[in-house]
């Protein structure tokens, strides 16, 4: 069984020349925001809550904290 990739033939090409990164931009203001929370020691509810960003947002922000050697 042949199965089509999940990708268009141009997506790839654009990817290999660096035209085309994917998805959506980051909303860096936002992600400012939860980064300073996560610092202050927030809890992932409250920041949730006041930023209005999914559970996983947060979570990214926290593993880059995380791997930048700072403390989230």
């Amino acid at each position: 069984v042949f199965l089509e990739p999940t990708q268009p033939a141009w997506v790839e090409r654009a990817k290999a020349e660096k035209r085309y990164r994917g998805g959506r931009p980051e909303n860096a203001g936002r992600n400012a925001e939860i980064e300073a929370m996560l610092r202050e020691g927030k809890s992932w509810a409250r920041i949730m809550t006041a930023t209005g960003c999914a559970r996983g947002t947060v979570a990214k922000i926290a593993q880059r904290l995380r791997e930048t050697g700072a403390a989230a």
